[in-house]
């Protein structure tokens, strides 16, 4: 009877260090799940920062370059000829040219490196390790712009009736904005990020033993849409008529283009 004791005695502890490796092994797991999943949150917050400014520069832009395209409008009577009353031909030409050049300073400060900085700049700060923009989705869309001869007069009196009057000039101009009759894919309005971020063995509770050369890789993808509720802001064709372009951009400048973030679906990255 004591032997059989002395026998049975101790059988308990196996299973205790079984039970106790088991369990602790699920709390290193939980450790490195939560761990992990922190740091898909942050990542998807960048996603969703980076997706916003970009989306929010290039509404900015779009609004900038309505009112710009209005005010010239004004002055660019036709796309072939300029009259403003009070003025001379050079002054209105001088407008004109100002007018369009301010049109290609805010395309080519948006379209170029801008907003790809600022996206870049907004990832890395917030632990991103690299970002990728769909690079259609950051195109304005616009139409190529036309270049026109376009004639400019000065202003008389004739029996008191106000009248384009010479002297007058001649310079080669580029005129409105407009959409494509045909949209391209630059032309959606909508901005897509992608972020990717990897997790080195050192950051995970007892990673450095078990997977000294492995780490884990995050991915996070979002998506912003730029829109105006109030209209298109910029006509489809290339009407000539200034006025036409002035009273497009005031049916839609009330509301303006703005961003928000969207639900996005990519094939093996999860939002």
């Amino acid at each position: 009877m004591n032997n059989k004791r002395m026998y049975t005695r101790g059988q308990i502890l196996p299973y205790f260090i079984a039970l106790f490796l088991a369990g602790f092994i699920m709390f290193a797991l939980m450790v490195n799940l939560g761990i992990v999943l922190v740091e898909r949150v942050k990542l998807q917050s960048a996603a969703d920062a980076v997706a916003q400014s970009v989306a929010c520069i290039r509404a900015r832009a779009l609004n900038m370059l309505g009112m710009n395209n209005a005010m010239l409008g004004l002055v660019l009577t036709h796309t072939n000829f300029a009259w403003v009353p009070g003025l001379t031909c050079y002054d209105t030409a001088g407008i004109v040219e100002a007018l369009a050049g301010n049109t290609e300073l805010i395309q080519r400060g948006y379209g170029e490196a801008y907003p790809l900085l600022v996206a870049e700049d907004i990832a890395k700060r917030n632990g991103a390790e690299s970002v990728f923009i769909d690079p259609f989705s950051v195109l304005l869309g616009f139409a190529p712009r036309k270049e026109r001869v376009v004639t400019f007069w000065s202003t008389g009196n004739l029996f008191g009736v106000t009248i384009p009057m010479l002297p007058m000039i001649q310079k080669k101009v580029k005129t409105f904005l407009v959409w494509p009759s045909k949209p391209s894919s630059g032309g959606n309005h909508t901005v897509k990020v992608y972020l990717t971020k990897t997790i080195p063995p050192e950051k995970l509770l007892f990673g450095s033993k078990f997977m000294p050369e492995g780490k884990v890789t995050l991915n996070a993808v979002a998506a912003a849409r730029v829109y105006n509720r109030d209209g298109k802001m910029f006509l489809t064709d290339n009407n000539s008529w200034g006025v036409v372009h002035t009273w497009e951009y005031m049916k839609a400048m009330l509301g303006g283009w703005d961003a928000q973030i969207v639900p996005v679906s990519i094939p093996l990255v999860m939002h």
